[in-house]
C-alpha cells in the first residue's frame, strides 16, 4: 500500500502543503472550515504524519517527558492527567516515565528521553542530583522543569504548590478541634512533604503548642513501612489524638490498618490526609484533606512550558508557587476533642 504524504492530503483537499502543515502543527491561520476539511481527510486517509521529517524542518519535536516517581499514587496519576490533557489541545505529546523515588532509574529515564528528542522535560520527583540534571538538559537543549521548589538552585526553573500553606492550614484545622498531640507520618526527605511539615509545625508555634519533633519518621516508602509504624504507634499512642499523613495514599493505608487493629476512627485517633486524591471521599471512614488542585495544575505546568517553547512566554525563567485552590476538606476523619 502507498505511503499517504502531504502532498496527497494537500491535492485531496484542494489546499497547499502549507495549509496543511498549519493544521498538522496548529500553528499559523487557517479558516475554521478549512481545518475541519483538512482533518476529515487526514482521518479518512489514515495519515500518519512524519514527526522525524517535520522534527528536522522545525527543530521541534512537539514531545516532552515527564517523570513521576510512583505509578501506584493516584495524586501522580491526577497530575498526569492534567500534564497531558492541556498538552494534546496544544499539540504536544508527552512521553510518562516512573522513577520509583530511584536516582539511577531517573538518570536511565532522562537518558531515554534524551535520545527520543524530546523538546522539554517536566520532573515531578525528589531531585537529589539536581546539577547533574540541569547539566545534562542544558548538554542537549532541553528545557527542564521542577514541580518542586528549589530557590537556592540559580538556573532551575520550577512550578510547585504552597505545601507550606497547606500545612498551616492542617494545623490550624487541627488545633481548632483541640487537639495538641500529634504523630507526622511521611517521608521528610521528600522536599515537598517538609515543607508541608514545616508549615503545620509554625502554625503550632503561633498556638503556644510544643512540638517534639521526635515523633516524625522520615523513612515511610512502602504500604509494609506504613502498616509496621501505625502498628507501633498503636500500641503507644502516648497521648497523641491525631495523625498527620503527607499524603492521602499514606492516610487511607494507616486507616485500613488501625481499624484491623481493632481501633476507631475517629473516635480513638484523628487522621488527617494531603492531596484529595480521587478516593479520599469513598475510604471506609471518609478522609478529612488538604485539597489540591491537582488536574488544573498540571494545565497550568504545560500551559507555561509550551508558551515557553512556542515563544510565546517573554520570560524564560519559571519560577512559580501556586496557592490559589489549595483548601481543607472536612469529612468524617477528624474528631472535635471538645465533644464528648
Amino acid at each position: 500500500m502507498k505511503k499517504i504524504t502531504i502532498k496527497d492530503i494537500a491535492k485531496a483537499s484542494g489546499v497547499s502543503n502549507t495549509t496543511i502543515s498549519r493544521v498538522l502543527s496548529n500553528n499559523g491561520y487557517v479558516s475554521k472550515e478549512t481545518r475541519q476539511k483538512v482533518l476529515e481527510i487526514i482521518n479518512k486517509k489514515k495519515y500518519i504524519p512524519n514527526i522525524l521529517a517535520r522534527s528536522l524542518r522545525t527543530n521541534k519535536t512537539n514531545t516532552f517527558g515527564l517523570i513521576i516517581p510512583d505509578f501506584i499514587n493516584p495524586f501522580f496519576g491526577a497530575l498526569a492527567k492534567g500534564i497531558t490533557d492541556a498538552a494534546l489541545k496544544r499539540g504536544y505529546n508527552v512521553i510518562l516515565c516512573n522513577s520509583d523515588y530511584n536516582f539511577s532509574q531517573e538518570i536511565l529515564s532522562i537518558n531515554t528521553l534524551i535520545e527520543r528528542q524530546i523538546d522539554a522535560l517536566i520532573i515531578a520527583t525528589p531531585i537529589v542530583e539536581l546539577p547533574e540534571i540541569i547539566n545534562l538538559t542544558k548538554k542537549h537543549g532541553i528545557k527542564l522543569i521542577s514541580l518542586e521548589k528549589n530557590s537556592q538552585i540559580k538556573d532551575l526553573n520550577f512550578i510547585d504548590v504552597d505545601h507550606f500553606y497547606g500545612g498551616r492550614l492542617v494545623g490550624e484545622y487541627l488545633t481548632e478541634l483541640g487537639h495538641k498531640n500529634f504523630f507526622f507520618l511521611g517521608n521528610t526527605k521528600i522536599p515537598d512533604v517538609e515543607e508541608r511539615l514545616n508549615g503545620f509545625q509554625e502554625l503550632l508555634k503561633t498556638k503556644g503548642i510544643d512540638f517534639n519533633p521526635s515523633i516524625f519518621l522520615s523513612s515511610i516508602n512502602d504500604i509494609d513501612e506504613i502498616n509496621e509504624t501505625i502498628e507501633k504507634l498503636a500500641k503507644n499512642l502516648k497521648g497523641i489524638t491525631a495523625i498527620f499523613a503527607a499524603n492521602d495514599f499514606i492516610a487511607s493505608i494507616a486507616i485500613a490498618k488501625l481499624l484491623r487493629l481493632g481501633l476507631k476512627i475517629p473516635d480513638d485517633i484523628s487522621v488527617i490526609g494531603y492531596d484529595d486524591i480521587s478516593f479520599s471521599s469513598i475510604t471506609i471512614v471518609p478522609l478529612t484533606t488538604v485539597r489540591v488542585p491537582t488536574v488544573s495544575f498540571g494545565n497550568l505546568v504545560t500551559e507555561k512550558i509550551i508558551d515557553i517553547l512556542d515563544k510565546k512566554e517573554k520570560n524564560q525563567k519559571i519560577r512559580l508557587v501556586i496557592r490559589e485552590g489549595i483548601e481543607l476538606i472536612e469529612r468524617n476523619s477528624c474528631k472535635s476533642l471538645s465533644i464528648n
